[in-house]
C-alpha cells in the first residue's frame, strides 16, 4: 500500500489539474471579452481588441466566453457579440468548430429582439460557405423562416443559399399567402429561380427588362439577378451590356455626366464567369488602364462566347 500511494497521490493531482485548465482557459477569453464589452460601452473604439481576441481564441472557446452575453439586455453589447462570434467562426480552421459557432449564431443571433441584430447576423451567415451550416443551424433557419420573422425577404435568400430545398413547398404557398408583402414575394421568386425555377427566372428577368436600367435599378435589383445565378440572368446582361444607352450616372459628384451601364454591369458579373476578360480590383472597381478599352473586349467576347460561356458555382 505504501508503495501504491505516490501512484494513486500522482494520479489524482493529474486528474484534478485537467478541469483547472480548462476554467483558467475559459475564465482568460472571458475576462478579454469582458474588458471589450467595458471598453465598448464607454465609447472606445474596440476594433483592434476584437481582432487579437479572435485571433488568440478558438471559435469554441470564444462560444464558450460569449455565451453569457448572448442574453444580455442591451441590445449593442448583444450585436457586439454576433460580430466578435462571426469574425471568430471565419479564421477558425476547423470545420467542426465553424460548424458551432455558425449553429449558436444562428440561433441567437437570428431570433434576437432586435431587428437590427437579426438583419446583421443574417448578413453574417451569407458571406459563410455551405458546409460551415450543419443540421442543426439548417434546423433552426427552417423553423424560424415560417414563423415570418423580421427581415423575412432577406432571410429568404439565406434559404435559398443553404438549399433548404424542403421549404419548396412553403415557399410555392407564400407565393399565394396574402400575409406576404412585394418584397417577401420578390424574394421567394429569386430563390425558386436560384434552385433551377426557370420559369421564375425568366420572370424576374422580365420584370427588371420593364424597369429598364437606371443607377437604382442596376444597385437594387441586378445583385438580385446575379444571385439567382442562371444563364437566363447572364443572357439578358450581356444583351445590356451591348447597348449604347447612358443611363447611369457617373460616381464623381462634382462632375456628374450620364454614363453607359454596362461599366456597372460588368463589375457584378465579372466574379461569375470563368475565364471573363476583365477582372476587379482588391476595392471591387474594374481592373483595366482604360475603361473604354474594356468595355470593347467584354463586349467582343460576348460576342465570341456567348453560346459556351460557363458560370462558376455560388
Amino acid at each position: 500500500m505504501d508503495k501504491l500511494y505516490p501512484k494513486l497521490l500522482l494520479t489524482f493531482f493529474i486528474l484534478l489539474s485537467i478541469p483547472f485548465t480548462s476554467i483558467r482557459v475559459f475564465s482568460q477569453s472571458t475576462s478579454n471579452l469582458d474588458a471589450i464589452v467595458n471598453n465598448f460601452l464607454s465609447g472606445k473604439v474596440v476594433y483592434d481588441e476584437i481582432y487579437d481576441f479572435t485571433s488568440k481564441g478558438g471559435t469554441l472557446e470564444i462560444v464558450d466566453a460569449v455565451n453569457l452575453y448572448l442574453s444580455y439586455d442591451n441590445s449593442r453589447v448583444r450585436g457586439l457579440v454576433y460580430q466578435i462570434l462571426k469574425k471568430s467562426i471565419i479564421k477558425e480552421t476547423d470545420l467542426k468548430a465553424k460548424q458551432k459557432g455558425v449553429s449558436v449564431l444562428c440561433s441567437s443571433g437570428l431570433s434576437d429582439a432586435d431587428a437590427g441584430n437579426v438583419y446583421a447576423v443574417i448578413n453574417y451567415l451569407e458571406e459563410f460557405d455551405m458546409e460551415w451550416f450543419d443540421i442543426r443551424s439548417r434546423n433552426f433557419i427552417t423553423s424560424i423562416v415560417v414563423q415570418h420573422p423580421p427581415h423575412f425577404s432577406d432571410l429568404i435568400k439565406l434559404v435559398g443559399k443553404v438549399e433548404l430545398i424542403q421549404l419548396i413547398p412553403y415557399l410555392e404557398l407564400g407565393l399565394q399567402d396574402k400575409k406576404m408583402n412585394s418584397s417577401d414575394i420578390w424574394s421567394i421568386n429569386l430563390v425558386l429561380a436560384r434552385w433551377g425555377d426557370e420559369t421564375k427566372a425568366k420572370y424576374c428577368v422580365e420584370s427588371v427588362r420593364r424597369l429598364g436600367l437606371s443607377d437604382e435599378v442596376v444597385f437594387r435589383l441586378i445583385p438580385d439577378l446575379i444571385y439567382i445565378n442562371n444563364k437566363i440572368i447572364y443572357d439578358y446582361l450581356f444583351e445590356e451590356i451591348q447597348k449604347k444607352d447612358l443611363n447611369c450616372l457617373s460616381t464623381d459628384p462634382d462632375n456628374e455626366v450620364q454614363i453607359n451601364c454596362a461599366y456597372r454591369l460588368i463589375e457584378f458579373i465579372s466574379p461569375h464567369i470563368i475565364d471573363f476578360p476583365v477582372g476587379l480590383s482588391p476595392t471591387g472597381e474594374l481592373n483595366v488602364n482604360s475603361y473604354e478599352a474594356a468595355l470593347e473586349s467584354v463586349r467582343t467576347w460576348i460576342e465570341s462566347n456567348k453560346n459556351s460561356y460557363q458560370l462558376i458555382n455560388n
